[in-house]
Protein backbone atom coordinates (compact mmCIF):
# COMPACT_ATOMS: atom_id res chain seq x y z
CA UNK A 1 0.00 0.00 0.00
CA UNK A 2 1.54 3.36 -0.78
CA UNK A 3 0.42 6.84 -1.72
CA UNK A 4 2.04 6.46 -5.02
CA UNK A 5 0.20 3.47 -5.99
CA UNK A 6 -3.31 4.40 -4.94
CA UNK A 7 -3.40 8.09 -4.83
CA UNK A 8 -3.42 10.80 -1.84
CA UNK A 9 -6.55 10.54 0.35
CA UNK A 10 -9.95 12.56 -0.69
CA UNK A 11 -12.76 13.21 1.90
CA UNK A 12 -16.44 12.05 -0.33
CA UNK A 13 -16.98 11.84 -3.69
CA UNK A 14 -16.82 8.46 -5.64
CA UNK A 15 -15.93 5.41 -3.55
CA UNK A 16 -14.53 4.02 -7.03
CA UNK A 17 -11.71 6.85 -6.80
CA UNK A 18 -10.99 6.35 -2.94
CA UNK A 19 -7.67 4.63 -2.44
CA UNK A 20 -8.69 2.24 0.29
CA UNK A 21 -11.95 1.26 -1.37
CA UNK A 22 -9.46 0.54 -4.14
CA UNK A 23 -7.06 -1.79 -2.24
CA UNK A 24 -10.10 -3.50 -0.39
CA UNK A 25 -11.78 -4.24 -4.07
CA UNK A 26 -8.80 -5.38 -5.30
CA UNK A 27 -8.31 -8.16 -2.46
CA UNK A 28 -10.40 -10.77 -4.36
CA UNK A 29 -8.53 -13.79 -5.10
CA UNK A 30 -11.49 -16.96 -4.77
CA UNK A 31 -11.04 -19.10 -2.37
CA UNK A 32 -9.15 -16.86 -0.73
CA UNK A 33 -9.12 -15.19 3.34
CA UNK A 34 -7.81 -12.23 4.12
CA UNK A 35 -6.97 -11.15 7.42
CA UNK A 36 -5.66 -7.81 7.96
CA UNK A 37 -3.66 -6.80 11.39
CA UNK A 38 -3.19 -3.12 11.84
CA UNK A 39 0.00 -1.71 12.34
CA UNK A 40 -0.40 -0.75 15.76
CA UNK A 41 -1.02 -4.15 17.16
CA UNK A 42 1.65 -4.87 20.22
CA UNK A 43 0.56 -8.42 21.07
CA UNK A 44 -1.03 -11.50 19.19
CA UNK A 45 -1.31 -14.79 20.86
CA UNK A 46 -0.29 -18.26 19.57
CA UNK A 47 -2.75 -19.56 17.39
CA UNK A 48 -5.26 -16.31 17.23
CA UNK A 49 -4.92 -15.90 13.46
CA UNK A 50 -5.63 -19.33 13.02
CA UNK A 51 -8.67 -19.01 15.36
CA UNK A 52 -9.86 -15.62 13.29
CA UNK A 53 -10.07 -17.69 10.27
CA UNK A 54 -11.41 -20.98 11.73
CA UNK A 55 -14.73 -18.97 12.92
CA UNK A 56 -14.84 -16.86 10.03
CA UNK A 57 -15.01 -20.18 7.85
CA UNK A 58 -17.76 -21.32 10.36
CA UNK A 59 -20.22 -19.00 8.06
CA UNK A 60 -21.62 -17.21 11.48
CA UNK A 61 -20.69 -13.59 10.49
CA UNK A 62 -19.62 -11.25 7.80
CA UNK A 63 -16.26 -10.80 9.88
CA UNK A 64 -14.21 -11.75 12.55
CA UNK A 65 -12.52 -9.28 14.70
CA UNK A 66 -9.68 -9.69 17.52
CA UNK A 67 -10.53 -8.47 21.38
CA UNK A 68 -9.00 -5.22 20.99
CA UNK A 69 -8.21 -2.89 24.03
CA UNK A 70 -9.35 0.64 23.48
CA UNK A 71 -11.05 0.61 20.44
CA UNK A 72 -14.23 2.92 20.52
CA UNK A 73 -16.59 -0.12 20.16
CA UNK A 74 -15.30 -3.07 21.57
CA UNK A 75 -13.99 -0.73 24.96
CA UNK A 76 -18.35 0.42 25.38
CA UNK A 77 -18.49 -3.64 25.00
CA UNK A 78 -16.07 -4.57 27.44
CA UNK A 79 -17.58 -1.94 29.83
CA UNK A 80 -21.56 -3.26 29.51
CA UNK A 81 -20.00 -6.70 30.71
CA UNK A 82 -18.01 -5.84 33.52
CA UNK A 83 -13.99 -5.86 32.25
CA UNK A 84 -13.46 -2.29 33.20
CA UNK A 85 -12.22 -2.15 37.20
CA UNK A 86 -12.69 0.69 39.32
CA UNK A 87 -9.44 2.71 38.99
CA UNK A 88 -8.55 6.28 39.81
CA UNK A 89 -5.25 8.16 38.47
CA UNK A 90 -2.51 8.92 41.43
CA UNK A 91 -1.70 12.30 42.04
CA UNK A 92 1.56 13.50 41.98
CA UNK A 93 1.91 14.77 45.94
CA UNK A 94 4.49 17.41 45.17
CA UNK A 95 2.51 19.06 42.26
CA UNK A 96 -0.61 18.07 42.61
CA UNK A 97 -1.29 17.26 39.10
CA UNK A 98 -2.33 13.65 38.14
CA UNK A 99 0.44 11.48 37.43
CA UNK A 100 -0.12 10.23 34.03
CA UNK A 101 2.88 7.92 34.00
CA UNK A 102 2.23 6.19 37.21
CA UNK A 103 0.06 2.98 37.50
CA UNK A 104 -3.79 3.77 38.98
CA UNK A 105 -4.40 2.50 42.12
CA UNK A 106 -7.40 -0.08 41.90
CA UNK A 107 -10.71 1.68 43.91
CA UNK A 108 -13.35 -0.90 42.96
CA UNK A 109 -13.85 -4.33 40.78
CA UNK A 110 -16.20 -2.66 38.83
CA UNK A 111 -15.61 0.68 37.23
CA UNK A 112 -19.09 2.81 38.21
CA UNK A 113 -17.52 6.17 37.92
CA UNK A 114 -19.60 8.11 35.74
CA UNK A 115 -15.98 10.24 34.59
CA UNK A 116 -15.38 6.93 32.89
CA UNK A 117 -18.46 6.24 30.49
CA UNK A 118 -18.11 5.04 26.94
CA UNK A 119 -20.84 5.67 24.97
CA UNK A 120 -21.22 2.79 22.49
CA UNK A 121 -20.44 4.89 19.14
CA UNK A 122 -18.00 4.55 16.57
CA UNK A 123 -16.06 7.70 17.97
CA UNK A 124 -16.90 7.30 21.54
CA UNK A 125 -15.16 10.72 23.05
CA UNK A 126 -13.73 8.75 26.08
CA UNK A 127 -11.83 6.50 24.26
CA UNK A 128 -10.84 8.68 20.95
CA UNK A 129 -10.18 12.03 23.50
CA UNK A 130 -9.36 11.84 26.91
CA UNK A 131 -6.11 10.04 27.83
CA UNK A 132 -7.43 8.68 31.00
CA UNK A 133 -10.49 6.89 29.80
CA UNK A 134 -7.37 4.68 27.12
CA UNK A 135 -4.97 4.66 30.71
CA UNK A 136 -8.57 3.01 32.42
CA UNK A 137 -9.37 0.71 29.98
CA UNK A 138 -5.54 -0.63 29.75
CA UNK A 139 -5.19 -0.56 33.54
CA UNK A 140 -8.69 -2.92 33.51
CA UNK A 141 -6.96 -5.79 31.67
Amino acid sequence: FSEQRWGRPREGGDLRSNRMAMLYHSLNETDTIYVKIDDDVVFVAEHAIATIVREFRRGRCLLVSANIVNHAILSSLHQDRGAHRGFWPVKNRATGYTAQRLPWQKTSELNISPNFLIERHPASQCVTQRWDCAALVHESF
